[in-house]
């Protein structure tokens, strides 16, 4: 059976804002595991779990210390869940853009009569279209990879999103690739 801390969100708050070492500790047994399930849910471990949970807390803190947090009853294990969620979206958009420049630049051939410039350029230009794709939506990334890159049909794809036909789908691709064309105009100017 797991510890519980005995205390009212209230005195929480008032010992978090007056610095004393039970607060902190009161917010780890009581908020840890809800906080941080999600992040089991999708395939963190608990070591991400702890350093996910820690980075909030800390954050946690530091707006309360800075007046940045307005208490509200009943809303601290909501905003500090919040705090886990977005830093933990965070981490895993960090990880998929280093695995995707990895990906683009292993898959660069090194020709011995091409320029050196150009492949580096090319290879500049691949990691912006990859930051750009991670700005997109998980829908959006998912139906651009799919279908361009693993070559998935629009059948298939239709049918994972619940598209009520391809036509549907072609739609919402020309709308992931007008948006992903918009945000590479913005960042060219």
């Amino acid at each position: 059976m797991s510890k519980v801390c005995d205390r009212t969100e209230t005195e929480i708050y008032a010992g978090l804002k007056s610095r004393q070492g039970w607060a902190v500790e009161c917010l780890y047994l009581n908020y840890f595991y809800s906080a941080t399930l999600p992040i089991y849910q999708h395939g963190g471990g608990m070591d991400d779990r702890r350093d996910i949970f820690q980075d909030a807390v800390l954050l946690f803190l530091k707006n309360i210390h800075t007046d940045s947090f307005e208490y509200q009853e009943n809303k601290l294990g909501a905003y500090l869940r919040k705090i886990v969620h977005l830093k933990w979206r965070n981490a895993k958009r960090k990880n998929k853009l280093v695995q995707l420049e990895d990906t683009v630049a292993d898959q660069l051939s090194f020709d011995g009569d091409k320029d050196i410039l150009q492949i580096f350029e090319r290879e500049e230009q691949r990691k912006q279209y990859v930051r750009l794709l991670l700005l997109l939506s998980d829908k959006c990334k998912d139906i651009l990879m799919k279908r361009y890159r693993e070559q998935a049909t629009e059948k298939d794809l239709a049918k994972k999103w619940d598209f009520g036909s391809t036509k549907a789908l072609q739609v919402a691709r020309s709308r992931c690739i007008k948006n992903l064309k918009s945000k590479l105009q913005v960042t060219n100017t």
